[in-house]
């Protein structure tokens, strides 16, 4: 995992590229991290089911948070795999031009 932090740094770096094979992994791992934060929301908002919070909360507010807080996980995933992905085309273009 420490691998996939390292390649979400690497991708503000426009010296760091990935080749086609690991910028797969690299979607692949950020599909995962989706997964893996979605869950981690279902369990926060779980436990706060049972607290005196929940009384005050309406389902509309409910719906919004919910949409608000998967958009932004999406939005933060994808920002690196979209850098990369057009690093790795600026490169196999610039590279068939030489």
């Amino acid at each position: 995992m420490l691998n996939y932090f390292r390649t979400l740094r690497d991708a503000f770096d426009w010296n760091k590229k990935l080749a086609l094979k690991p910028l797969a992994l690299f979607v692949l791992k950020s599909v995962l991290a989706y997964i893996f934060l979605v869950g981690l929301y279902l369990v926060g908002f779980r436990v706060v089911m049972y607290t005196p919070l929940m009384e005050y909360m309406t389902v509309d507010i409910i719906y919004e948070i919910t949409a608000s807080v998967l958009l932004a996980f999406r939005i933060t995933l994808s920002i690196p795999v979209i850098l990369h992905v057009i690093k790795t085309m600026v490169r196999g273009i610039t590279a068939g031009i030489h």
